[in-house]
Formats: structure tokens, sequence, C-alpha cells
């Protein structure tokens, strides 16, 4: 699922636009890799490596297609 995707689901949900684009424009920015510096603050926190987005979402509502 891509970033716009999730938007038109999560509208479709009843969320406002506005918060909407904003989980969009944060899933895109994740997405792309461009919170890999967070990495190491994971590790450092939980003690343990960080898990991928998409691991996330398959364990949410977003990965079982509803």
């Amino acid at each position: 699922m891509d970033g716009e995707e999730m938007r038109r689901r999560l509208v479709a949900r009843g969320y406002s636009a506005d918060y909407a684009s904003g989980v969009e424009s944060l899933f895109e920015h994740i997405r792309l890799g461009r919170g890999a510096a967070v990495s190491d603050g994971v590790r450092r926190v939980l003690g343990r490596e960080p898990g991928t987005f998409r691991a996330y979402a398959e364990r949410t509502a977003w990965g079982s297609g509803a």
C-alpha cells in the first residue's frame, strides 16, 4: 500500500482530510527510509533492533486488507 491509498482509507473510515494527509506524509517519509537515524535510538532505548513499518502494518488492520 502506498501513502495515497492509506490516506484514502483513513478518509473512508471517517478521519479528517488534514489528519489523513499528515499520516500520508509520515508514511511516505518512513517508507522511503528517511527516518533511518531513528534506528540507533530504538537499539539504545529498547535494547532491540527496530522493526520495519511493513511488519507493523502486517500486524494491524492495514496488512489484513481491512
